[in-house]
């Protein structure tokens, strides 16, 4: 539960006390009267003052951090107090400084407070040298006061019918709702995009501006569009890119998002088509629709599931029009997917970790808490306490049939009308009006994740210009070479109704290459998973033999976020593959070594025989695991002895954080499209193509585009920004072990310089 009054403002000096005056609660005034007060703020260095910055900023030290006291309720603005935790990266040219910047993300649930570095490291870096550029944490998350109250982990249900399924995801929502909600109902009651945009106020005041700009993405926009309804007169300039809908409508944001899907299909289906020689799912669209709809019909009357890997996996009807929204970059992916379902088999084992449940606790919040990432009950909170709908199931599952209807390929999979049964607090919806200070809106025609209708909704209600960016990527505007235009809005306040031509639109790629058998000599099969006889670089003969795989292939008990497992018994079989992929024998593993999904994915287990053995009985020599970090543009293979296929690409980026369900990877393998790794590949080494050496392990892909959950990997870069590509896939660094190895392939977690991380 939240800590109030003294212990969130540790940092900020007892003159800096912001008083408030009230503002009415409930319906939102046409105009809000200023919040009042005292222009004081406790500075001090995120580094010194923020616990973990170091950690999550790459060593940051140039920003400022405080915290900032908000009433909990401001119709009670005496009563309760709680921290806003506040960042600052000041204007480099101080003599030309035209005022502070905010800039924010988007969310909700998300940290954001590290988002400066984020921009200043951006297309708009311009801005830093005449703005000071402030990040916050919203209440509710990160630094900030917050309500710590983690989801249940997700067993999907194996049912027969759609609405079965609907209603157990439906029920689970339920469960969560009434365990978390109560626990600080006026901390829960309070958790609105409106009195977050009082709270952006109440920085404006500790900053001692009379007017700040405001740069926001995704929902981020809709808290800049709440603000300037609510204080209009204190707005200098505001830019919003990847835009909210106007009015919160959980159906109607499902019904926008189908319809973006549904335009999706139609090019994937037209691709398909084009490609029936890879995939044989039909030779034109219609032949292809026919196909996969039949397909989907059978899978919802008989679902497959899969059990490899410990994990179990249900491919239904549902699962099935989960896909079918796929933007190109993922076609090849789920291509394989749906004729793997065609031909009557099941693509594999998800890549994401069964995750058991967070512990509920209470705790210290503020400055020097740790650090929490994402807040599960801030992002169901403004969900529900703004948004309509989603509250009755019968309501929802009628809307649901309704929407299947209008878009038969990808009407079927709701994303937001399910979130809200039993919700404590009625909804409170936004009242958005028209103000007088500068607005710009950028919308990215083809994304769905905030698509283009919503920011022509948007600019109807509240007006303002509005750019078009035609690709199919959210929040990329400042990534583009038109962030020039942002840094001109800012400085200059010229609007645009214009398009701004992107760079980094993702084309239908050609006629995908069949993955090649290659060479499979090192590689096991792992019944659901794969992975590879390794060496050390330091490893001799007669050195028991290691085998490397993702931690989510462990065969014991999973790691649960932050647990480290070192020197465990094990007793694991594995088949040893043949450079063609034939079965040469059996390993067994007595011992697993290391294994930890936390900042890493890998499990190294130790086998019976040493390498002298293996080689004398099979021929086989081990994969040498490079003792050297990997670089961008580097030639690899990912090498699969599930599947028996070799992936050949490029290392297209070094991801600094990839952040699945509550799993956080650090300095993470991400390929370029040809290596459109999927289920069953998880545990694959991937080899450096010139030298042979393994650099990392394959452990995960986005498989519908969505943010940060199972099966669905987000890149959060160093600043705290996220975001998702649907089809990427990645891959965890293995240069860390070679760190930690002793002589005789012994861990040794002490040794000066050990990169792994280490038991708690």
């Amino acid at each position: 539960m939240p800590v109030t009054g003294g212990k969130t403002t540790r940092w900020v000096a007892a003159s800096a006390l912001v008083p408030l005056t009230a503002l009415a609660l409930g319906a939102v005034p046409v105009r809000a009267e200023p919040v009042t007060g005292t222009a004081v703020v406790s500075w001090r260095p995120c580094a010194t003052a923020v616990k973990d910055w170091a950690a999550i900023t790459d060593g940051d030290t140039a920003m400022e951090c405080a915290m900032v006291p908000v009433p909990l309720d401001y119709a009670d603005p005496g009563g309760r107090q709680i921290g806003i935790a506040v960042s600052r990266l000041k204007a480099t040219a101080p003599a030309k400084r035209r005022g502070a910047l905010l800039v924010n993300p988007g969310g909700p649930g998300g940290s954001t407070i590290t988002f400066p570095l984020n921009v200043a490291d951006s297309g708009l870096a311009e801005l830093g040298t005449d703005h000071d550029l402030i990040g916050f944490d919203p209440r509710g998350v990160g630094y900030s006061d917050r309500i710590v109250c983690a989801g249940e982990p997700l067993t999907p249900p194996v049912t027969t019918t759609d609405k079965d399924q609907a209603r157990y995801y439906f029920d689970r929502e339920r469960a969560f709702n009434e365990r978390c909600a109560p626990q600080d109902l006026a901390f829960t009651r309070q958790l609105t995009t409106a009195n977050m945009a009082r709270d952006v106020d109440a920085i404006r005041v500790a900053l001692g501006e009379q007017k700040i700009s405001f740069f926001g993405v995704s929902w981020s926009t809709a808290l800049g569009a709440n603000y300037r309804s609510l204080f209009d007169d204190h707005v200098d300039r505001m830019w919003l890119d990847s835009v909210m809908p106007p009015v919160m409508d959980l159906e109607a944001m499902d019904d926008s998002i189908a319809a973006v899907h549904e335009k999706s299909y139609a090019a994937f289906a037209a691709w398909l088509a084009r490609h029936d020689g890879e995939f044989h799912l039909g030779g034109t669209v219609a032949a292809v629709t026919r196909t996969i709809f039949a397909l989907r019909d059978t899978l919802t009357s008989s679902p497959r599931v899969s059990d490899a890997g410990g994990y179990q996996s249900v491919f239904d009807g549902a699962a099935v029009t989960r896909m079918l929204g796929i933007t190109a970059g993922g076609y090849a992916s789920v291509g394989r997917d749906l004729a793997t379902l065609h031909e009557g088999g099941v693509p594999g084992v998800p890549t994401a970790a069964k995750q058991k449940s967070r512990q509920t606790a209470p705790g210290l919040f503020g400055l020097d808490a740790d650090f929490e990432f994402f807040n599960d009950l801030q992002y169901r909170a403004v969900m529900c306490n703004d948004g309509v709908g989603g509250r009755d199931f019968d309501t929802v599952w009628a809307n649901r049939q309704k929407r299947a209807q209008r878009y038969p390929a990808t009407g079927g999979a709701p994303e937001n009308a399910r979130q809200c049964p039993s919700w404590p607090v009625p909804a409170q919806p936004w009242q958005l009006t028209r103000g007088s200070s500068a607005l710009q809106l950028s919308g990215h025609l083809d994304e769905d994740v905030t698509p283009y209708a919503w920011a022509v909704a948007m600019q109807a209600k509240v007006g303002g210009a509005l750019l078009t960016v035609p690709d199919d990527q959210h929040g990329s505007l400042k990534g583009l070479p038109c962030a020039s235009k942002v840094v001109d809005f800012f400085r200059t306040g010229r609007t645009t109704n214009g398009s701004c031509p992107p760079t980094s639109s993702v084309a239908a790629p050609a006629a995908p290459a069949a993955p090649s058998t290659g060479d499979l000599s090192g590689t096991v099969d792992l019944r659901g998973c794969s992975g590879s006889l390794v060496r050390m670089p330091n490893s001799v003969e007669g050195d028991r033999a290691l085998l490397l795989t993702n931690g989510h292939c462990f065969s014991g008990a999973r790691p649960i976020p932050d647990e480290v497992l070192v020197n465990q018994p094990a007793s694991a079989a594995f088949d040893l593959l043949s450079a063609d992929g034939g079965r040469l024998g059996t390993l067994r593993a007595t011992r697993a070594v290391y294994v930890s999904m936390t900042g890493t994915d890998v499990t190294l287990y130790r086998l019976t025989e040493t390498y002298a053995q293996l080689k004398r009985e099979y021929g086989v020599r081990p994969l040498e695991v490079s003792g050297q970090r990997p670089a961008p543009g580097t030639p690899i293979r990912v090498v699969s002895g599930g599947l028996k296929r070799t992936y050949s690409c490029r290392i297209d980026r070094l991801a600094y954080r990839v952040l699945e369900a509550a799993y956080l990877t650090k300095d993470v393998i991400r390929y370029t499209p040809e290596c459109d790794t999927g289920p069953g590949t998880s545990g694959s080494p991937i080899v450096e193509a010139a030298s042979g050496r393994v650099i990392g392990v394959n452990n995960t892909s986005n498989r519908e585009g969505n943010l940060c959950t199972e099966n669905n990997p987000c890149e959060m870069d160093r600043y705290g920004a996220v975001s998702a590509r649907k089809g990427a896939s990645y891959g965890t660094q293995t240069y860390w072990i070679t760190t930690c190895m002793a002589a005789g392939n012994r861990l040794d977690l002490r040794l000066p310089g050990c990169l792994l991380p280490k038991p708690s």
